[in-house]
Protein backbone atom coordinates (compact mmCIF):
# COMPACT_ATOMS: atom_id res chain seq x y z
CA UNK A 1 0.00 0.00 0.00
CA UNK A 2 1.59 3.58 -0.68
CA UNK A 3 1.67 5.95 1.99
CA UNK A 4 -1.17 8.32 0.12
CA UNK A 5 -3.51 5.48 0.08
CA UNK A 6 -2.37 4.51 3.65
CA UNK A 7 -3.19 8.28 4.36
CA UNK A 8 -6.49 8.36 2.34
CA UNK A 9 -7.62 5.08 4.24
CA UNK A 10 -6.78 6.93 7.62
CA UNK A 11 -8.37 10.24 6.75
CA UNK A 12 -11.81 8.34 5.63
CA UNK A 13 -11.78 6.01 8.95
CA UNK A 14 -11.27 9.38 11.27
CA UNK A 15 -14.17 10.70 9.38
CA UNK A 16 -16.25 7.86 9.94
CA UNK A 17 -16.12 7.66 14.03
CA UNK A 18 -18.20 10.76 14.48
CA UNK A 19 -20.79 9.94 11.84
CA UNK A 20 -20.81 6.32 13.64
CA UNK A 21 -21.26 7.69 17.37
CA UNK A 22 -24.47 9.43 15.79
CA UNK A 23 -26.29 6.38 15.22
CA UNK A 24 -25.27 4.40 18.95
CA UNK A 25 -29.30 4.16 20.61
CA UNK A 26 -29.83 6.27 23.20
CA UNK A 27 -31.46 4.26 26.15
CA UNK A 28 -34.87 3.99 25.94
CA UNK A 29 -35.98 6.28 29.18
CA UNK A 30 -38.70 3.99 30.79
CA UNK A 31 -41.48 6.10 32.31
CA UNK A 32 -42.08 6.94 35.78
CA UNK A 33 -43.71 4.77 38.15
CA UNK A 34 -44.87 6.53 41.38
CA UNK A 35 -48.15 7.09 42.30
CA UNK A 36 -49.27 3.92 39.72
CA UNK A 37 -50.69 0.65 40.44
CA UNK A 38 -50.59 -2.84 38.99
CA UNK A 39 -51.56 -6.32 39.15
CA UNK A 40 -49.87 -9.67 38.74
CA UNK A 41 -50.03 -11.24 35.08
CA UNK A 42 -47.67 -13.46 34.85
CA UNK A 43 -44.73 -15.09 36.65
CA UNK A 44 -42.13 -17.88 37.07
CA UNK A 45 -38.29 -18.02 36.00
CA UNK A 46 -37.34 -16.10 32.48
CA UNK A 47 -38.87 -17.67 29.39
CA UNK A 48 -41.08 -19.79 31.65
CA UNK A 49 -43.60 -17.91 32.69
CA UNK A 50 -47.06 -19.14 34.04
CA UNK A 51 -50.42 -16.72 34.46
CA UNK A 52 -50.90 -15.57 37.76
CA UNK A 53 -53.58 -17.55 39.71
CA UNK A 54 -57.20 -15.42 39.07
CA UNK A 55 -58.84 -16.44 42.69
CA UNK A 56 -55.94 -13.95 44.12
CA UNK A 57 -54.94 -10.06 43.27
CA UNK A 58 -51.16 -9.90 43.60
CA UNK A 59 -50.56 -6.36 43.53
CA UNK A 60 -47.59 -3.57 43.53
CA UNK A 61 -48.33 0.06 44.23
CA UNK A 62 -45.72 2.62 44.01
CA UNK A 63 -46.59 5.87 46.02
CA UNK A 64 -42.92 7.62 45.37
CA UNK A 65 -39.87 6.57 43.59
CA UNK A 66 -38.95 5.21 46.93
CA UNK A 67 -42.20 3.34 48.56
CA UNK A 68 -43.70 0.37 47.07
CA UNK A 69 -46.36 -1.79 48.77
CA UNK A 70 -49.06 -4.04 47.99
CA UNK A 71 -50.81 -7.14 48.54
CA UNK A 72 -48.80 -10.14 47.68
CA UNK A 73 -51.95 -12.51 47.60
CA UNK A 74 -52.46 -13.68 51.22
CA UNK A 75 -50.38 -11.35 52.58
CA UNK A 76 -50.00 -7.54 52.76
CA UNK A 77 -46.36 -6.31 51.95
CA UNK A 78 -44.73 -3.13 51.67
CA UNK A 79 -40.88 -1.74 51.53
CA UNK A 80 -38.54 0.67 50.18
CA UNK A 81 -37.78 0.90 46.16
CA UNK A 82 -35.23 2.54 44.31
CA UNK A 83 -35.67 3.22 40.38
CA UNK A 84 -33.63 4.97 38.24
CA UNK A 85 -35.59 5.81 34.19
CA UNK A 86 -32.62 3.93 32.93
CA UNK A 87 -34.45 1.20 33.69
CA UNK A 88 -32.90 0.08 37.26
CA UNK A 89 -35.25 -0.92 39.89
CA UNK A 90 -34.76 -2.45 43.56
CA UNK A 91 -36.78 -3.31 46.81
CA UNK A 92 -35.65 -3.07 49.95
CA UNK A 93 -36.68 -3.50 53.69
CA UNK A 94 -39.70 -5.76 52.69
CA UNK A 95 -42.10 -6.38 55.33
CA UNK A 96 -45.44 -9.09 55.35
CA UNK A 97 -47.80 -10.26 57.19
CA UNK A 98 -47.17 -13.15 57.80
CA UNK A 99 -50.95 -15.82 57.36
CA UNK A 100 -50.43 -18.84 55.76
CA UNK A 101 -53.43 -19.02 53.02
CA UNK A 102 -54.38 -22.56 51.78
CA UNK A 103 -55.36 -22.30 48.59
CA UNK A 104 -52.99 -24.17 46.01
CA UNK A 105 -50.40 -22.55 44.82
CA UNK A 106 -51.03 -19.05 46.49
CA UNK A 107 -48.15 -19.48 49.06
CA UNK A 108 -45.83 -20.44 46.56
CA UNK A 109 -46.64 -17.69 43.89
CA UNK A 110 -46.67 -15.27 46.89
CA UNK A 111 -43.38 -16.70 47.93
CA UNK A 112 -42.00 -16.71 44.23
CA UNK A 113 -43.35 -12.44 43.92
CA UNK A 114 -41.59 -11.39 47.15
CA UNK A 115 -37.97 -13.13 46.43
CA UNK A 116 -38.43 -11.71 42.85
CA UNK A 117 -38.99 -8.19 44.15
CA UNK A 118 -35.61 -8.81 46.21
CA UNK A 119 -33.59 -10.12 42.97
CA UNK A 120 -34.96 -7.28 40.44
CA UNK A 121 -32.15 -5.23 39.00
CA UNK A 122 -34.38 -4.12 35.69
CA UNK A 123 -37.63 -2.80 34.80
CA UNK A 124 -39.16 -2.11 31.51
CA UNK A 125 -42.81 -1.29 30.12
CA UNK A 126 -43.73 -2.84 27.38
CA UNK A 127 -47.26 -2.46 25.51
CA UNK A 128 -48.42 -1.23 28.39
CA UNK A 129 -47.23 -3.63 30.71
CA UNK A 130 -44.81 -3.57 33.63
CA UNK A 131 -42.26 -6.10 33.49
CA UNK A 132 -39.58 -6.59 36.45
CA UNK A 133 -36.56 -9.07 36.12
CA UNK A 134 -33.40 -10.01 38.09
CA UNK A 135 -31.91 -12.90 39.12
CA UNK A 136 -33.28 -14.88 36.69
CA UNK A 137 -36.76 -14.11 37.56
CA UNK A 138 -39.50 -12.11 35.78
CA UNK A 139 -42.46 -10.68 36.79
CA UNK A 140 -45.06 -9.40 34.95
CA UNK A 141 -47.86 -7.08 35.58
CA UNK A 142 -50.72 -4.85 34.30
CA UNK A 143 -52.02 -1.86 35.02
CA UNK A 144 -54.63 -2.20 37.98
Amino acid sequence: MTRRAWRVGLLLALLAVPALAGCAAEPVQQPALDDTGWVLAEWGKTGALRPALDSRNVTLSFSRDTQASGNAGCNGWGGSCRLSRKGTISFSEIIHTEMYCVEPGVMEQEQFFLDALLAAERYEVVDGKLQITGGGMMLVLSRA
